[in-house]
């Protein structure tokens, strides 16, 4: 037996080829955004294969002919491995449902789940902690300590998950409106990196932007509410389905995880006139939600310069800032009308500098 470690663009076309290859004959497919592969050899036949991508065990497969004979095993030990020696401690992995005890049997702990798809981690609990830590550390920052009983019932939390790309006068509206209609109001940016500002950008630009609402507690997703950059679609037979199973995916972790460990009972997020996939998901989670105990609460969209606030239109306004300092001063005029003072001045910066939050 050899394993091999394929790091990215060091994958030769002939190797990838047969992963794909290995994978198409697993009835799976091979993912386009992976960092590290590793193959597993035997007389030099590939026996098996698995991927990572960031904190993400994907694309995994063993020969059928070749199973019981500790090749899954050896193949999650390399993977874990590459994971800790690129700093990530905690991984998770995604699966079809059937596959559960195999993945179980390796100690991996089933996180959430749905009809079509199950989310594993590697260190049982490690979630948990995760939305503890985030919340206690955004108390903290208050000079307050966390000590809400969530069984008590006594206090009205709400939630809203956000990307923020940037925040806007639309977020501030929805959070500050919904700051009054509880004890305590959490908002989740969401963790990835995958757009004009970074995730510290974005993040410190909602802190800053809430900054003035004693109720309101600005904290991190991390990797477990599920975003479209990062949800694998590699053993999703039927493609159009994709975004229905990632929804109803995040839904459960979000209600599981988040909801109840913290004792959210009330979910707030903002109407869609323009997303088709945004305005499905507002709909599954009226769905949904209210079958966990959590309420959904759904505020129409604010205007400004004639439409709804969005942040498409703001990063459209911004490139043009950028790229074009003609007229600069109308397009600034223009962004003032969409961005609270913090990200305003922040991306007048930006776009003169270049500079980081």
């Amino acid at each position: 037996m050899d394993i091999e470690i394929l790091k990215g663009t060091e994958v030769s076309r002939s190797k990838l080829n047969k992963v794909r290859n290995f994978l198409t004959s697993a009835d799976l497919e091979l993912d386009a955004d992976i960092d590290t592969t590793v193959c597993i050899w035997e007389d030099g036949d590939l026996v098996a294969t698995g991927s990572r991508s960031g904190y993400l065990l994907k694309c995994i497969a063993v020969s059928e002919k070749t199973r019981g004979s500790g090749y899954m095993s050896s193949l999650m030990g390399a993977l874990w491995q590459d994971a800790f020696h690129n700093g990530i401690e905690e991984i998770l992995v995604y699966t079809k449902p059937e596959n559960t005890a195999i993945f179980e049997s390796l100690f991996f702990h089933r996180l959430a789940s749905t009809n079509d798809v199950v989310i594993l981690e590697r260190e049982k609990g490690a979630a948990k902690r995760f939305v503890l830590n985030q919340v206690k550390k955004s108390y903290a920052e208050k000079g307050r300590s966390f000590s809400f009983d969530k069984y008590s019932g006594i206090d009205a939390i709400g939630a809203a998950v956000m990307n923020c790309n940037p925040f806007t006068l639309g977020h501030r509206y929805l959070v500050e409106e919904a700051s009054k209609q509880c004890d305590s109001m959490y908002v989740f940016v969401v963790s990835e990196e995958d757009g004009e500002f970074s995730f510290d950008e974005r993040f410190n630009l909602v802190k800053r932007g809430c900054a003035d609402l004693d109720n309101v507690y600005v904290m991190k997703t991390g990797p477990y509410l599920v975003s479209r950059a990062s949800f694998p679609q590699y053993f999703i037979k039927d493609k159009s389905q994709v975004s229905r199973i990632k929804c109803e995916l995040d839904i459960e972790i979000f209600c599981d995880i988040f909801a109840k460990e913290l004792g959210i009972s009330k979910r707030f997020f903002g109407s869609e006139p323009l997303s088709e996939t945004t305005r499905a998901y507002n709909e599954a989670m009226k769905k949904y939600l209210p079958r966990k105990g959590i309420e959904p609460v759904e505020f129409e969209r604010i205007e400004a310069l004639g439409e709804p606030i969005s942040a498409t239109r703001v990063r459209e306004l911004f490139d043009e800032l950028k790229y074009n300092q003609t007229g600069s001063a109308c397009v600034s005029d223009r962004l003032r009308r969409l961005l609270p003072e913090t990200s305003f001045d922040f991306l007048i910066k930006k776009a003169k500098s270049k500079i980081d939050i």
